[in-house]
């Protein structure tokens, strides 16, 4: 019920790419992709975290929902252009650095379902908020390293 308009949005989010690339710039949209993800999902938590008050409420699975499908648009959007940064615009020098940004926020995000089940039992939506956490830490580290060395045009500065 959530999971097939989840990959359709996560399909037309990378196709909406492709059809308006780079008007922030390539590394810009990577980013910022990666720090609305974090937020998205803090926003879950905040759902969560209401749905304590008000179990099995109609709405607050609406509103979990609807967030998790905007969430997955936002994903299409961040995997297309973290790809393309990693594959066509950083020099084979940058590889590395580039490809190592990227997986330090997904795997800083995934280690806290490690902790999941210690966290669920201090507070439900704890690893929501710290995966959110990890993701918006992890948007800002990739701006800062690569910022300087792209410009908008996808190449490098001299």
């Amino acid at each position: 019920m959530v999971y097939i308009p989840a990959y359709l949005a996560s399909s037309a989010g990378a196709r909406f790419y492709g059809i308006h690339p780079n008007r922030l710039g390539i590394v810009n949209v990577a980013s910022i992709s990666r720090n609305m993800n974090g937020v998205l999902l803090m926003a879950m938590g905040v759902v969560f975290a209401v749905g304590y008050t008000m179990p099995y409420s109609t709405w607050l699975f609406a509103a979990a929902a609807l967030l998790y499908i905007a969430r997955s648009f936002i994903v299409g959007i961040g995997v297309t252009s973290r790809s393309i940064v990693n594959l066509g615009g950083v020099h084979s020098e940058d590889y590395g650095t580039a490809s190592s940004i990227q997986s330090i926020a997904g795997s800083l995000s995934m280690s806290s379902s490690g902790l999941s089940g210690y966290l669920v039992d201090l507070w439900m939506p704890a690893p929501l908020f710290l995966g959110g956490l990890f993701q918006i830490g992890g948007g800002i580290l990739y701006k800062r390293a690569l910022e300087k060395r792209y410009s908008n045009s996808n190449r490098r500065k001299t």
